[in-house]
């Protein structure tokens, strides 16, 4: 078969349609509209990096490769994320995902990349294929319609912690805006937030194009929340992420850390009637001084290039905080 690679009782289809591809995920993760969860990864151009296989004529399983880059002090580490691992609910315990995801690696061999990675919970198919646990995800309640200690202690801590930053910063010369149609933001609008995000964005974090940030942009539902002082960009961060990240706080960036601050205090302000997570991605370290998160495991990887970078050194990196996925960018 010309467009087609033959496994045992399935098949990949590499010319299949964006309207059966919706279908299947769909119906796999629940979702309405889950291809618009991640405008970045599904894209035409990309078609190739794209893992569905059939079973009689019926798509089956599937999955997506898509590249990330991280610069450290003298070297450059290529990796690609597996995302949107799926097996329609039918045809699941035959082995279809562990088949799926083995031919994505070979294709990540292909190309040369440094380790593959994925978000998931334990799963024992991912230790059976070798990769490690290598990251967690810190989540803590900021807001609730209920009140409960964790959510009464996070909150006397924030306020504390505002009325610090208030007494270093004149808050007349601040500014707080908000947008939540960003696609519909200027081309000036959106380099000058990218450029910040990139200056600011913690040593180790994955390379974040403009492209891309313009792409990520699209996400439905995501909002964006911005401080200036004097004029000034200070600090940045966003709410919500497609079915993803619902009433989440993530993706925070900031000059000085008492900008943050200032911003996660308004957006409780202007949120009041809203329950809202938050996410603090690679600044965990900071804010575990302030609240009390739940941890849970995301992240799985493996290397490809052992002699390179080992799948030991990669885990150690990661748990270290060395390297970290922007959590615009994770999917």
């Amino acid at each position: 078969m010309q467009n087609s690679d033959v496994f045992p009782e399935i098949v990949r289809d590499k010319d299949f349609s964006f309207q059966e591809l919706q279908y299947l995920t769909n119906l796999c993760f629940e979702s309405s509209d889950y291809l618009n969860n991640f405008p970045q990864v599904f894209k035409k151009e990309n078609k190739e990096y794209f893992f569905l296989f059939r079973h009689n004529g019926q798509a089956v399983s599937f999955c997506t490769l898509y590249p990330i880059r991280f610069q450290l002090q003298n070297i450059v580490l290529n990796s690609y994320c597996i995302g949107s691992v799926c097996t329609h609910p039918h045809f699941r315990k035959k082995g279809f995902a562990k088949r799926v995801l083995l031919q994505a690696e070979n294709k990540a061999r292909e190309n040369l990349v440094d380790f593959l990675f994925l978000f998931s919970d334990i799963n024992p198919l991912y230790t059976e294929l070798n990769y490690l646990p290598a990251g967690k995800t810190y989540l803590t309640q900021l807001h609730s319609k209920v009140t409960n200690p964790i959510y009464l202690k996070n909150l006397k801590r924030l306020n504390i912690e505002y009325l610090k930053a208030i007494n270093k910063i004149d808050l007349k010369n601040t500014d707080f805006f908000y947008f939540n149609n960003l696609s519909a933001l200027s081309e000036a609008e959106k380099i000058k937030i990218w450029q910040f995000i990139v200056f600011y964005s913690p040593k180790g974090e994955s390379i974040l194009s403009y492209i891309e940030f313009s792409d990520i942009l699209k996400i439905k539902n995501m909002q964006m929340y911005l401080l200036n002082f004097e004029t000034r960009l200070y600090s940045v961060c966003f709410i919500n992420k497609g079915d993803d990240f619902q009433n989440v706080i993530h993706s925070i960036y900031y000059k000085e850390i008492n900008f943050i601050v200032i911003l996660l205090n308004k957006i409780l302000a202007k949120s009041k009637d809203e329950e809202l997570i938050f996410f603090p991605g690679v600044h965990a370290h900071y804010f575990s001084e302030l609240f009390d998160f739940q941890e849970i495991p995301s992240l799985f990887l493996k290397s490809i290039h052992e002699k390179k970078i080992t799948t030991q050194k990669l885990q150690a990196l990661c748990l270290n905080n060395d390297i970290f996925i922007s959590s615009l960018q994770g999917t």
